[in-house]
Protein backbone atom coordinates (compact mmCIF):
# COMPACT_ATOMS: atom_id res chain seq x y z
CA UNK A 1 0.00 0.00 0.00
CA UNK A 2 0.93 3.75 -0.04
CA UNK A 3 3.00 4.89 2.44
CA UNK A 4 1.96 8.33 2.63
CA UNK A 5 -1.96 6.47 3.08
CA UNK A 6 -0.90 4.56 5.61
CA UNK A 7 0.80 4.94 9.04
CA UNK A 8 1.50 2.63 12.05
CA UNK A 9 -0.82 3.63 13.90
CA UNK A 10 -4.04 3.26 12.49
CA UNK A 11 -3.67 0.20 10.09
CA UNK A 12 -5.46 -2.02 12.53
CA UNK A 13 -8.44 -2.78 11.05
CA UNK A 14 -10.79 -1.87 14.00
CA UNK A 15 -9.76 1.90 13.76
CA UNK A 16 -11.38 4.69 13.88
CA UNK A 17 -9.72 7.52 15.85
CA UNK A 18 -9.29 10.54 14.29
CA UNK A 19 -5.83 10.34 14.10
CA UNK A 20 -3.38 12.22 11.28
CA UNK A 21 -4.05 9.35 8.68
CA UNK A 22 -7.86 8.57 9.18
CA UNK A 23 -8.24 12.48 8.68
CA UNK A 24 -6.12 12.85 5.77
CA UNK A 25 -7.89 10.18 4.17
CA UNK A 26 -11.07 11.86 4.66
CA UNK A 27 -10.04 14.83 3.42
CA UNK A 28 -8.68 13.07 -0.04
CA UNK A 29 -11.90 11.92 -0.31
CA UNK A 30 -13.40 15.25 -0.01
CA UNK A 31 -11.10 17.06 -1.95
CA UNK A 32 -10.83 14.04 -4.80
CA UNK A 33 -14.76 14.81 -5.33
CA UNK A 34 -14.20 19.06 -5.95
CA UNK A 35 -15.27 19.55 -9.49
CA UNK A 36 -11.88 21.07 -10.48
CA UNK A 37 -10.05 17.88 -9.22
CA UNK A 38 -11.21 15.93 -11.83
CA UNK A 39 -11.79 12.64 -10.07
CA UNK A 40 -14.91 13.62 -9.32
CA UNK A 41 -17.35 10.58 -7.80
CA UNK A 42 -14.12 8.34 -8.33
CA UNK A 43 -11.87 9.75 -5.44
CA UNK A 44 -14.66 8.99 -3.01
CA UNK A 45 -15.47 5.75 -3.89
CA UNK A 46 -12.16 4.40 -3.90
CA UNK A 47 -11.91 5.50 -0.77
CA UNK A 48 -15.20 4.40 0.66
CA UNK A 49 -14.70 1.18 -0.79
CA UNK A 50 -11.13 0.78 0.63
CA UNK A 51 -11.49 2.16 3.75
CA UNK A 52 -14.95 1.02 4.63
CA UNK A 53 -13.42 -0.52 8.22
CA UNK A 54 -12.94 3.26 9.45
CA UNK A 55 -16.71 4.68 10.45
CA UNK A 56 -14.85 8.39 9.89
CA UNK A 57 -13.24 7.61 6.72
CA UNK A 58 -15.93 6.21 5.12
CA UNK A 59 -18.69 8.85 6.51
CA UNK A 60 -16.85 11.28 5.01
CA UNK A 61 -15.68 9.50 1.54
CA UNK A 62 -20.00 8.86 1.04
CA UNK A 63 -21.19 11.93 1.99
CA UNK A 64 -18.77 13.31 -0.92
CA UNK A 65 -19.65 10.56 -3.00
CA UNK A 66 -23.77 11.41 -2.30
CA UNK A 67 -22.60 15.37 -3.27
CA UNK A 68 -21.51 14.43 -6.67
CA UNK A 69 -24.38 11.86 -7.38
CA UNK A 70 -26.74 14.79 -6.51
CA UNK A 71 -24.52 17.18 -8.74
CA UNK A 72 -24.61 14.74 -11.38
CA UNK A 73 -28.62 14.39 -11.68
CA UNK A 74 -29.11 18.35 -11.21
CA UNK A 75 -26.73 18.76 -14.43
CA UNK A 76 -28.38 15.87 -15.94
CA UNK A 77 -31.61 17.74 -15.18
CA UNK A 78 -30.30 21.49 -16.62
CA UNK A 79 -29.05 19.35 -19.74
CA UNK A 80 -32.51 18.08 -20.21
CA UNK A 81 -34.32 21.62 -19.69
CA UNK A 82 -31.40 23.11 -22.19
CA UNK A 83 -32.52 20.46 -25.00
CA UNK A 84 -36.00 20.78 -24.56
CA UNK A 85 -35.92 24.40 -24.58
CA UNK A 86 -33.64 24.11 -27.71
CA UNK A 87 -36.24 21.53 -29.54
CA UNK A 88 -39.25 23.56 -28.48
CA UNK A 89 -37.82 26.96 -29.88
CA UNK A 90 -37.08 25.49 -33.05
CA UNK A 91 -40.52 23.70 -33.30
CA UNK A 92 -42.72 27.34 -32.59
CA UNK A 93 -40.10 29.21 -34.67
CA UNK A 94 -41.95 28.59 -37.93
CA UNK A 95 -38.62 28.53 -40.22
CA UNK A 96 -38.39 30.91 -42.90
CA UNK A 97 -36.14 34.25 -42.30
CA UNK A 98 -37.49 35.29 -38.70
CA UNK A 99 -35.66 36.26 -36.25
CA UNK A 100 -34.67 33.66 -33.06
CA UNK A 101 -37.37 33.66 -30.41
CA UNK A 102 -36.63 36.03 -27.09
CA UNK A 103 -36.77 32.58 -25.01
CA UNK A 104 -33.12 31.75 -26.42
CA UNK A 105 -31.92 35.09 -25.39
CA UNK A 106 -33.20 34.80 -21.68
CA UNK A 107 -33.65 31.42 -21.34
CA UNK A 108 -30.08 29.80 -22.65
CA UNK A 109 -28.24 32.11 -19.88
CA UNK A 110 -29.84 31.70 -17.17
CA UNK A 111 -29.53 28.07 -17.60
CA UNK A 112 -26.39 28.74 -18.01
CA UNK A 113 -25.86 30.71 -14.88
CA UNK A 114 -27.75 27.87 -13.01
CA UNK A 115 -25.07 25.35 -14.12
CA UNK A 116 -21.81 27.13 -13.35
CA UNK A 117 -23.50 28.30 -9.88
CA UNK A 118 -23.63 25.32 -8.71
CA UNK A 119 -20.59 23.98 -9.87
CA UNK A 120 -19.48 27.25 -7.46
CA UNK A 121 -21.38 25.45 -4.80
CA UNK A 122 -20.14 22.07 -4.99
CA UNK A 123 -16.67 23.59 -5.47
CA UNK A 124 -17.04 25.53 -2.56
CA UNK A 125 -18.57 22.67 -0.48
CA UNK A 126 -15.93 20.60 -1.34
CA UNK A 127 -13.24 22.93 0.04
CA UNK A 128 -15.03 23.56 3.21
CA UNK A 129 -15.55 20.08 4.43
CA UNK A 130 -12.36 18.89 3.50
CA UNK A 131 -10.95 21.33 5.87
CA UNK A 132 -13.01 20.06 8.27
CA UNK A 133 -13.03 16.21 7.77
CA UNK A 134 -9.02 17.12 7.99
CA UNK A 135 -9.01 19.15 11.04
CA UNK A 136 -10.86 15.88 12.22
CA UNK A 137 -14.36 17.10 12.84
CA UNK A 138 -17.66 14.55 12.37
CA UNK A 139 -19.10 17.40 10.15
CA UNK A 140 -21.42 16.69 7.73
CA UNK A 141 -23.26 17.93 4.37
CA UNK A 142 -26.45 20.25 5.46
CA UNK A 143 -29.15 17.34 3.82
CA UNK A 144 -26.76 14.50 2.65
CA UNK A 145 -24.78 14.16 6.60
CA UNK A 146 -27.88 12.80 8.09
CA UNK A 147 -28.87 10.39 5.02
CA UNK A 148 -24.85 9.57 5.09
CA UNK A 149 -25.56 8.53 8.97
CA UNK A 150 -28.61 6.89 8.11
CA UNK A 151 -26.80 4.65 5.31
CA UNK A 152 -23.94 3.80 7.81
CA UNK A 153 -25.87 3.06 10.82
CA UNK A 154 -24.03 6.04 13.01
CA UNK A 155 -25.17 8.56 15.29
CA UNK A 156 -23.29 11.25 16.57
CA UNK A 157 -20.19 11.79 16.85
CA UNK A 158 -19.43 8.36 14.48
CA UNK A 159 -21.21 6.29 17.69
CA UNK A 160 -22.81 3.25 15.63
CA UNK A 161 -26.38 2.88 16.27
CA UNK A 162 -28.09 0.03 18.43
CA UNK A 163 -29.63 -2.71 15.94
Amino acid sequence: MWAWTLGTSCDRRDCNRRCPNNTRRADHGHSGACPAGGAWWIAPLIIFVLKRDSRFVAFHALQALLLQIAYMVLMGAFMVLWFASFFLGIAHHGGGNNPPPTAFFILFPLIWLGSMGLWIVMLAVAIVYGVKAGRGEWAEYPILGSLARRILKLGPGGVPLPA
